[in-house]
């Protein structure tokens, strides 16, 4: 688990006004965090590790929910094996984590041992832990992922601190949708320019038909392109010897350098 070096004390232990301004305090890190972040995985785990710090718990998890809303799978994680991250999943239903997405409201529970819901993952949860809340993240009215906090001690968080989990996951349903349409309109953009590039490389492969047998037509196409370059962008042009020998190129140069030439 990675260290903190600042503990704060517990959100419930503190005067209100003071608890209130802790956790704008943090908000607004938040906040900070989403604008600056340079990637979203690094944006997710940063959340996570202040979340831990925050609520003074051991393991604090994102479990994200796939497009069909079926399954739950593991995307971030502080307290247990990150290895197991996007490959540790749940069923909606499925633990205490797949009852709080099913349900759509947070679920506190005092001890997980005692609780026949909970989902035990070998090789990924820790022995000994004890308490959890899980809180779903939604979006539009759709459940898009789960944020669980687990301790090693037993423990019933208060109101305020489950208040605040919830703040949190409202503001990570909302990334995490972005985030994900984001994703979508890359990935769309770039089958778009593969279909042009696809279709660009066919037309040349139907042109390359008609030029192979036919010098004329390639050597008019290409005296058409060379002089368009000319005349439109005044641009200088280099070309091989060998091309205005064989094309015949060099009255075309001195008519499109003509052409451009303005009045004095």
């Amino acid at each position: 688990m990675t260290e903190n070096r600042f503990r704060p004390p517990p959100l419930v232990a503190l005067p209100d006004p003071e608890r209130r301004l802790l956790e704008l305090e943090f908000l607004h890190e938040f906040a900070q965090l989403a604008a600056q972040a340079r990637d979203w995985d690094e944006l997710m785990r940063t959340i996570i590790e202040r979340t831990t710090v925050a609520l003074r718990v051991d393991v604090c998890s994102l479990y994200l929910m796939d497009r069909d809303g079926d399954r739950l799978t593991l995307a971030a994680t502080n307290g247990l094996d990150p290895n197991h991250v996007g490959k540790v999943s749940l069923a909606l239903g499925e633990g205490i984590t797949g009852n709080a997405a099913k349900r759509r409201e947070p679920i506190q529970v005092p001890d997980v041992r005692l609780d026949p819901r909970f989902k035990w993952v070998r090789g990924y949860d820790l022995q000994g832990i004890t308490s959890m809340l899980s809180v779903p993240l939604t979006w539009n009215d759709r459940v898009v992922g789960v944020i669980n906090t687990q301790t090693r001690a037993s423990r019933n968080f208060a109101a305020e601190e489950i208040e605040f989990l919830v703040t949190i996951a409202a503001l990570l349903g909302g990334i995490v949708e972005k985030g994900r349409l984001q994703t979508e309109r890359e990935r769309q953009a770039r089958i778009i320019l593969g279909t042009a590039e696809t279709d660009i490389a066919a037309k040349f492969a139907e042109a390359s038909k008609v030029y192979i047998n036919n010098p004329v037509a390639l050597h008019l196409r290409a005296m058409n392109m060379l002089y368009e370059a000319i005349k439109e962008k005044g641009s200088m042009v280099i070309v091989p010897s060998s091309a205005v020998e064989t094309m015949g190129l060099g009255g075309l140069l001195g008519t499109a350098s003509l052409g451009g030439s303005k009045p004095q």
